[in-house]
């Protein structure tokens, strides 16, 4: 076969697969399920800086991990669990455990946003469920444990009957 011949076979498959590769990209997004954010009441959009992103392009999975870390705190905030500026001695929920699973890449200019919610109140620790989307697509999604800590006496403590209430309250759990 001559060599030109062999070339523009080459160049009319490479063709082929991109348009193949196109084609098959616009179907995924087409039949992709809407947002998932059912369930979660506080969601929390995140802007994607430049500075996030890494060496490949995308938004580094460590910077996810902070994306979900400012949803739990804006959390704990916005139910008054946690004061704005509380100082080292004060009582609050310290990260006892972190879970998440990344499923997508997060581009420059996606529209990001952190959903979370408490799942279960125990004792001394919450259960916290998270969820992050791009541009409505599941990015990642985990859960963490925060414990009940009183730094001064270096121990856990329980979760006061208040703060029970006010969580239950927001997530319409037990009634409320």
């Amino acid at each position: 076969m001559p060599r030109a011949t062999i070339r523009a076979n080459t160049l009319f498959n490479v063709f082929s697969l991109t348009v193949l590769v196109a084609v098959l990209n616009c179907l995924y997004y087409l039949f992709l399920p809407e947002s998932s954010m059912e369930g979660f009441r506080h969601i929390l959009p995140i802007e994607v800086r430049f500075r996030d992103l890494d060496a490949f392009g995308h938004v580094n999975n460590v910077v996810i991990l902070t994306y979900v870390e400012t949803g739990r705190l804006r959390y704990l905030l916005d139910l008054g669990l946690r004061q704005p500026g509380g100082g080292w001695n004060d009582i609050a929920f310290i990260l006892a455990h972190l879970d998440c699973d990344f499923r997508k890449p997060v581009f420059y200019g996606q529209r990001v946003e952190v959903g979370s919610r408490v799942m279960e109140i125990k004792n001394s620790s919450l259960l916290m469920e998270h969820r992050v989307e791009a541009d409505g697509q599941l990015v990642a999604e985990g859960y963490g444990v925060l414990v009940h800590y009183n730094y001064a006496a270096g121990q856990s403590m329980p979760i006061s009957a208040e703060m029970r209430a006010r969580v239950e309250a927001f997530e319409h759990k037990n009634g409320a």
